[in-house]
C-alpha cells in the first residue's frame, strides 16, 4: 500500500484531518474558563472549582460566567 492508499483509507475511517491548534496569542485581556482548560489540559469543571476556592490569581466573575486576567495568571507563574 502506498501513501496515497494510506492516507485515502485514513479519511475514510477517521474522517478530514483537523487543523493544528492556534499557538498565537489572543487578542483580548481576558480568558474564559475554557479557554483556559484547554491551554492547561483540564476541564472547565476543574478551572472553575479551582476559581471558587481562590485558587486561580486573576480570576472574577462576570454573572454565572469565570473570567480571568492573562496577565496575573501568566505574572504569578
Amino acid at each position: 500500500m502506498n501513501t496515497d492508499e494510506a492516507m485515502q483509507r485514513a479519511r475514510k475511517e477517521f474522517g478530514p484531518p483537523r487543523p493544528a491548534a492556534s499557538t498565537q496569542e489572543p487578542e483580548h485581556d481576558f480568558l474564559t474558563a475554557e479557554e483556559l482548560a484547554t491551554m492547561w489540559r483540564c476541564t472547565k469543571r476543574q478551572i472553575t472549582n479551582q476559581a471558587a476556592a481562590g485558587n486561580i490569581p486573576g480570576a472574577f466573575r462576570v454573572g454565572k460566567y469565570w473570567r480571568f486576567h492573562r496577565k496575573k495568571l501568566f505574572s504569578a507563574a
